[in-house]
């Protein structure tokens, strides 16, 4: 049994940890630090009770799962990514309210139709993908 069955023990320096993280960063936020802020900002007004590290981290997981970043679903007939989202931060251990979910998954939908220009839809249009994602 290798390093593929416990992947756990396996050791990384400081260089590939620091490879992956810019990495991640490239995949999550295609359009840098800019796209980063303004996101924080998104969803500090549509979450401002909740922790900014929690709210992002609630997204970036909804986000993995809607891109099917591992694959799990590669080919898969009848993928519904919006499904997948809201499954995803469902099943985590984020402690999400059930309400707010949909919200989530109506910015990462939204996210995916963005540019380089960084239009984002206003707070009352996701909060209306939000809710005929609800009415699903």
């Amino acid at each position: 049994m290798g390093r593929e069955y416990f992947p756990f023990f396996v050791r990384k320096s400081r260089r590939q940890e620091e490879r992956e993280r810019q990495n991640y960063f490239a995949w999550a936020f295609p359009y840098g630090k800019e796209q980063q802020k303004k996101l924080r900002g998104i969803l500090a007004e549509l979450f401002p009770k909740e922790a900014p590290e929690m709210a992002m981290m609630a997204y970036l997981t909804g986000r993995e799962a809607y891109l099917d970043r591992f694959g799990d679903h590669e080919g898969e007939p009848g993928f519904d990514p919006v499904e997948a989202a809201l499954q995803a931060i469902r099943g985590s251990s984020l402690r999400i309210p059930a309400q707010d979910t949909p919200l989530y998954v109506a910015l990462i939908a939204a996210d995916q139709e963005v540019d380089e220009s960084l239009s984002y839809p206003s707070r009352a249009e996701l909060q209306a993908r939000a809710g005929r994602i609800r009415g699903r």
